[in-house]
């Protein structure tokens, strides 16, 4: 049975990091530091700072988001749930 090259994992992650790369980039372009982004954009950085640090901590991720860690620990939940 042929693979489906969409379902490649290695495929996977370089279109993925290609596209942190590019909203990396947007992302200085269009916010400055006193802009408080949508709670959408602080997810999406979350995700991006986990994949390129897969052994960061739970207060790591708390201090990046600027949030409790308690906070933190159901936000990873969540997004570990959602898949």
């Amino acid at each position: 049975m042929a693979r489906n090259k969409a379902s490649d994992p290695e495929r996977f992650f370089l279109i993925y990091r290609e596209l942190c790369r590019a909203w990396k980039i947007y992302l200085k372009e269009h916010f400055s530091k006193a802009a408080t982004p949508h709670a959408g954009f602080r997810t999406l950085h979350l995700c991006f700072y986990i994949f390129r640090h897969p052994e960061c901590s739970l207060r790591e991720v708390a201090e990046i988001a600027g949030l409790s860690a308690g906070a933190a620990s159901a936000l990873v939940d969540a997004l570990c749930d959602s898949g």
